[in-house]
């Protein structure tokens, strides 16, 4: 189901990338594009977290932000270890700032 105004585009080949709450820290978790949703202005990507730590991690939204992103939604701010959450990210689109 699209949100209204979004098609769905096919991701093709899972994206996953490294990730870190500090700039050149040691990643924490891998994430992967799950979902990609495109309207006219927005993108909506669905995002999969998972915990590369053997403890619990803890995560804020605002970790997520950077130029471009204009909201951050996380299904569960604590993940177990080797744990996943959903991350919802909404992106300028079309702009050259995505």
């Amino acid at each position: 189901h699209n949100p209204p105004g979004y098609v769905s585009v096919p991701v093709g080949k899972p994206l996953t990338r490294q990730w870190s709450p500090k700039a050149n820290g040691p990643a924490v978790a891998d994430i992967t594009v799950t979902h990609l949703w495109r309207g006219y202005q927005l993108m909506l990507l669905e995002t999969t977290l998972k915990n590369r730590l053997t403890k619990n991690l803890r995560l804020f939204p605002s970790e997520f932000y950077a130029p471009g992103i204009r909201s951050v939604q996380l299904t569960d701010e604590i993940v177990p270890p080797g744990g996943t959450t959903t991350l919802y990210t909404v992106v300028s689109a079309g702009s050259g700032d995505a």
